[in-house]
Parts: structure tokens; sequence; C-alpha cells
């Protein structure tokens, strides 16, 4: 059985809006060596089972992301705001170039939601809502709240995408014609899940943790401070708007205390200097 995704239940319309917003704004240069490296990630050696059952798990990974994305999406607006979208783009591309998932394309898209809240789906589909954007005062904490949805994904924490019988599943969606978007029952029952997880029970606090620290170590990386993160954690648990995710997260004062360790660890002496820009883009929010 099979779904068709432009249905009630799937937005792709407004999913390829965002697709089709350039994920960075660096320069002509920058780009071509963007594209070389990708392009040595992603072509497999053709003589090479290993590789093409990697590729492979990362089109299933992209495929399901793609409709829990669009599910989203019906459930919330997407802000069509171009420069905006462009700018946090450009901070995910940035952050994704020192990841471990080279093999993936990140993206991020805002909602409209006063809830404070943050999603992130399989294959690199990332969505901050309004409320949350609000709230941040710095690039840094910017950085920082991408940079933890960003995470769940590098780390797999919705599982990872091989030979079961959902992976196969979701391969043989690949082959329906292009252009057209189908939701075969397995990604259905899969989506519904994370659904759940979104808005009802949450991930696990371990891999919440697991997603903290390895924002840390990411916006470090890229010269962004540390400390991004556990400051927005700190105006968000004063905030209002924020139940659903105190409800579907660990304790703020938990989170904060090991961050605070762990930012104790790192140092960003060698890293780039980032210029703040978020001050441009702050204005540009929905009221």
């Amino acid at each position: 059985m099979r779904v068709r995704g432009e249905g009630d239940l799937y937005d792709f319309e407004s999913l390829r809006w965002l697709e089709s917003v350039p994920l960075t704004i660096e320069s002509n240069a920058t780009k071509q060596n963007q594209n070389k490296d990708r392009e040595t990630n992603l072509i497999p050696n053709q003589n090479s089972n290993q590789n093409l059952s990697v590729l492979g798990e990362t089109k299933a990974e992209v495929k399901l992301g793609r409709s829990l994305a669009a599910r989203l999406l019906k459930r919330y607006s997407l802000v069509r705001d171009l420069e905006l979208t462009r700018y946090l783009n450009s901070i995910a591309t940035k952050l994704g170039s020192v990841s471990s998932r080279k093999d993936l394309e990140f993206r991020v898209g805002v909602i409209e939601s006063n809830e404070i809240y943050a999603f992130s789906c399989p294959g690199g589909y990332l969505f901050l809502t309004t409320g949350s954007l609000k709230k941040i005062q710095t690039e840094a904490e910017l950085a920082g709240i991408i940079a933890h949805e960003m995470g769940h994904v590098i780390l797999f924490h919705n599982g990872e995408f091989t030979e079961s019988n959902v992976f196969i599943d979701i391969l043989s969606g690949l082959l329906t014609p292009p252009g057209s978007e189908v939701v075969n029952t397995a990604m259905a029952t899969a989506i519904g899940e994370m659904e759940k997880q979104f808005f009802e029970t949450g991930r696990d606090a371990k891999v919440e943790l697991e997603a903290d620290e390895a924002a840390v170590g990411l916006v470090s990386q890229v010269g962004y401070s540390p400390l991004g993160l556990s400051i927005y954690l700190n105006v968000m648990s004063k905030a209002e708007g924020a139940d659903l995710l105190k409800k579907t997260h660990p304790e703020t004062s938990t989170r904060i205390a090991k961050l605070v360790f762990i930012e104790s660890t790192v140092s960003i002496d060698s890293a780039p200097l980032v210029v703040d820009r978020w001050s441009e883009f702050k204005n540009r929010i929905p009221k």
C-alpha cells in the first residue's frame, strides 16, 4: 500500500521551496571546493559493495527524513523568507563541514509557532520555531541550537538505516518516477513513531545529552563560543512557551551542568574568527 504525499498529511510543496534555497552564501571558489569534497565523499567506487551499501543507507535516510519534514510542514507553516533561510543554511553548512556526516546536506527551515522548540529529521532536515528564534540573542546561541539538532542526525539517534524491512521498503520508494512524492506504509509507520517522539515521549535523556556534547564540539571547531547553547538553555528555562521542550527533554539544570563541564574542556583559540550577523536577521522573524 502506498500513500500519496501531496494529500492531507504532507506538504511537499513547502519542502521543495526549502530545498531550493542555497545552502551557503560563500564565494564561488568555496562552493567549488565544497562540490569537489562532496563528490569525493558521495561518488562510490563501483567495485565496492560496502560503499554502495553506505550510499543506499544515506538515500533511505534522506527519503524518510523528507517525508517526516513534509509532515511537520503540514502541521506548521513554513516561513518563506529567502534571506533568513539562506543565513540559517550557511550556519548549518559551516557546522556540517566539520561533522562526520559529509554524505548529508543539512537544511534549516523556520516554522511559525510560539512554542520554543526545534526539530531534527533524518537526512539533515532541521526546523526552528519562530518562538525559539525570538529568544536568541547571538549567533553563537543560534549555532548551538542548530548544532544540537544536527547532533541527533550525526549520531543516528533516529536509528541506523541498515538492511531491515523498513530500509528495503524505503529504497523501493526511490524507484518511483522523478517528481512524484510517495509515502509507503512502512515509512508512514516510522514517521508516526518519530512524531510521537517529537510531541509526546521525547528521546531518551542519554541521547539528548549526547547531542548537547556534540553541539559544543561542532560550534567550537568553527569558531563559535562553546557557551552559546548553555546560555540559550538558561534563558529558555525561564521563558514562557517552553512546555513542550521541557516535557520531551531532560531537566534543563541537568543539561546546563553537563554543558558547563564540557565547555571547560574545549578551546576556540585556533578556530577562525566568526562575525556575528544575527542582529541583521533577527528583525525578519514574523511577529
